[in-house]
């Protein structure tokens, strides 16, 4: 994962989402590599994540042990 301060060219995503009344002097834009994990189950979320390019997938695992996918966002989302 990359962490750099959020470039403004992106603080206009934060308006399609309602969230352009935020203060944007912590936001953070982070870069994540192909088939890395954001979050395990375990782990707790410190960040509210906007999806601004690429693709992600929510899964979790069920009693048995099979993956359960809950979502896939392409491109956009929270």
């Amino acid at each position: 994962m990359q962490k750099q301060k959020l470039p403004a060219q992106y603080a206009g995503a934060l308006a399609e989402y309602a969230l352009d009344w935020l203060d944007l002097s912590s936001a953070v834009l982070l870069r994540y590599d192909r088939c890395e994990w954001i979050l395990t189950a375990e782990q707790e979320i410190g960040y509210l994540f906007i999806l601004l390019s690429g693709k992600a997938k929510v899964c979790m695992s069920d009693a048995s042990g099979h993956s359960l996918l809950l979502a896939y966002y392409l491109s956009e989302g929270i």
